[in-house]
């Protein structure tokens, strides 16, 4: 193996670096270069070429470093093909300046992914389509994992991404920090992108980096904005959903659920500092949704604590965030704790309501327990396998399989 090169496992490697360091490596392309699509091409030619040359000559020292070099080459080598079309041209520029900068092992590791989920979110771009793209650049997710999370096919996910992009160049949008005065305005659409990045990593193995990075993007951006009651309201919710993370798996790595967790698994510390940033929160005077899903979360944990939870609370909760963000994950949630407070056939009732939930994993894993409790096993098993089908999580796919078997064997 040739020397400045650690014998350990090249692709376990190249998915641990692809997982944990291509979002940050776009979002440093996509600043040097102005162009969102060019940087991930370039990102992709370099973890092809890893695919390539590390199982052969071994992983580099510094892999992160080896995969930006690649990717550089292929930004300057895109360069020096538009300048031999137009020898003036902005790219020329661009291929300029590339080459004149610092080595990133000499100046550390810039971490741009804060502006680029600012530039995702700028008003050119269309509101629906700024979470998405903002997922797609900072973790690489494909069309086809996006789409099941937006509730619509990955061809139509895709389309609108690429259309995204496309406005991004087009417009010159610059891949900076906006002014402290145009921040409020782009707000929402990176809070909403935290919390799906959040959600991609909690509760996965392989995949808890997503959620600390998650964390850390929203500590940030409550340090830009320490007024802003929503960045305040996300921040309470990931804590609340952070301290409860070693529950969720027993010592078998088997997932367990929230009403079967064990409060005194949980941290304390972060559900302390949880409370006190929803107590900051709701000091604005104005509301919002993630304040309402940390109430809940608050209310919950609060309820666990004591043995008693309130679920005419929690429905009182849900009644206003759904007047305020009618998602589909939200409209789900309330239909859950309706059934919790009202029996099955009420929060059954409030489920079927729900329209364009097809895809939309925790549809079906909320209608599967509320039948198998009503006691129609048999199209209990239907929703549990379409449930089983949509999840992406091993470990809840097995625990979805053990409760659709053991509503069968009760049924026998």
């Amino acid at each position: 193996m040739r020397a400045g090169y650690a014998a350990v496992s090249s692709v376990a490697t190249i998915d641990r670096v692809a997982r944990e360091a291509t979002g940050r490596l776009v979002a440093l392309l996509a600043r040097r270069s102005g162009d969102l699509a060019l940087a991930e091409d370039a990102m992709s030619t370099a973890l092809v070429a890893a695919l390539e040359q590390w199982p052969r000559d071994g992983v580099p020292r510094d892999p992160e470093g080896w995969l930006y070099t690649v990717a550089r080459r292929a930004l300057v080598g895109h360069w020096r093909r538009a300048e031999v079309r137009q020898r003036k041209s902005a790219a020329l520029k661009q291929f300029q300046a590339l080459q004149a900068e610092m080595r990133p092992q000499e100046e550390g590791w810039p971490d741009e992914r804060l502006p680029l989920l600012f530039v995702c979110a700028h008003p050119a771009i269309a509101p629906a389509i700024r979470a998405p793209l903002m997922l797609q650049s900072i973790l690489g997710m494909t069309a086809e994992e996006l789409g099941p999370l937006m509730g619509v096919s990955p061809g139509t996910i895709g389309q609108r991404l690429w259309r995204a992009k496309v406005k991004i160049k087009a417009a010159a949008i610059p891949f900076v920090v906006p002014a402290r005065a145009q921040l409020p305005g782009r707000l929402d659409a990176v809070l909403d992108a935290i919390y799906g990045l959040y959600g991609v990593g909690w509760g996965q193995r392989g995949r808890a980096a997503f959620a600390q990075e998650a964390l850390w993007l929203s500590e940030v951006v409550c340090g830009l904005l320490p007024d802003a009651p929503e960045a305040l309201g996300l921040r309470a919710l990931l804590l609340f959903s952070e301290s409860r993370r070693a529950a969720g798996r027993d010592a078998r790595g088997a997932y367990v659920p929230l009403d079967a967790q064990d409060p005194g698994r949980w941290d304390a510390v972060q559900i302390a500092l949880a409370n006190a940033t929803l107590r900051r929160a709701r000091g604005a005077g104005v509301l919002g949704p993630f304040q309402l899903e940390a109430a809940i979360q608050s209310a919950l944990v609060h309820g666990r604590r004591q043995g008693a939870v309130d679920h005419a609370a929690i429905v009182a909760l849900y009644d206003g965030l759904v007047q305020l963000a009618p998602t589909l994950g939200i409209r789900v949630g309330r239909a859950a704790a309706m059934a919790e407070h009202q029996g099955g056939a009420v929060g059954l009732a409030a489920l079927e309501a729900i329209e364009g939930a097809g895809r939309f994993q925790p549809w079906w894993a909320v209608r599967a327990d509320l039948l198998r409790r009503m006691g129609q096993i048999e199209a209990a098993k239907d929703a549990y396998d379409r449930a089983i089908s949509l999840s992406a999580d091993p470990a809840v796919r097995t625990f979805l399989e053990g409760r659709r078997d053991q509503g069968e064997a009760e049924d026998r």
